[in-house]
């Protein structure tokens, strides 16, 4: 089961859309929260042709948001979300799951994402009405999520894949002398095991480091300094193919 809410989302500068309140949902594996457009007549909500009846599905009241917008649902501990089919778009993070009427695939989502159904639409003349589209931003109540997706973690599948990262990126490295990926590896300030799940940092000379280990390192300056081996790195430098030449 995951707890989580669409939290309305207003841009820097602009009103709120008074139609869109913060919506509360649970769900299981097997379970849709289906997002549509809802019509409100004499004071009642009213489904529209094609609209399931159901506790789980959030209805906006909201011109540019297509009947059956988009879909929510849970698999495997991790959230997903896909445009329908619609005819304004569903937008994750500012980039468009799919073109105009058609459906989208399926695109996990996390904690503070922000979505977006429909695009602002104002008529050519003054006396058009102004129809504003939907923003939301993902919040969980709590971390059953990453619960779930500790449960699936493998950490000597990590650790091999880890341990392949780090002698391609660097191939002088000291990690070749362990190719059998037989100890895990540690992390060189709180020698801690580096596990999945966990953000990390990995310097030029191939030492890996907990991210929160080294963060305080990485803030003071561009020129980083390893402090395993003590060698020098520019954050700053390109990242182009040619640099490699």
């Amino acid at each position: 089961e995951l707890h989580f809410q669409l939290i309305p989302y207003v841009s820097p500068g602009q009103p709120p859309n008074p139609t869109v309140d913060c919506m509360e949902r649970k769900i299981r594996e097997g379970e849709i929260v289906r997002i549509g457009r809802k019509v409100i007549k004499n004071g009642q909500e009213q489904l529209l042709e094609g609209q399931k009846d159901s506790p789980l599905n959030v209805w906006y009241q909201s011109k540019v948001v297509s009947r059956s917008h988009a879909e929510i649902w849970i698999q495997d501990g991790q959230l997903f979300v896909k445009d329908s089919g619609s005819s304004s778009g569903t937008f994750l993070n500012k980039l468009r799951l799919s073109p105009s009427g058609k459906e989208s695939k399926p695109t996990p989502i996390r904690e503070n994402d922000l979505l977006v159904f429909g695009v602002d639409y104002k008529g050519k003349t003054d006396g058009d009405d102004f129809y504003r589209c939907v923003s939301v931003r993902i919040g969980f109540y709590d971390n059953t999520w990453i619960k779930q997706l500790r449960k699936k973690a493998n950490p000597e599948k990590f650790q091999k894949a880890l341990k392949s990262l780090l002698n391609a990126s660097n191939p002088y490295s000291a990690h070749q002398e362990d190719d059998d990926g037989s100890s895990p590896e540690d992390c060189c300030i709180c020698i801690g095991e580096i596990l999945p799940l966990q953000a990390i940092f990995i310097s030029p000379c191939s030492h890996c480091y907990h991210y929160k280990c080294v963060q305080s390192i990485l803030m003071q300056s561009q020129m980083f300094q390893c402090p395993m081996c003590r060698q020098v790195a520019n954050l700053a430098a390109s990242v182009s193919a040619e640099s490699l030449e």
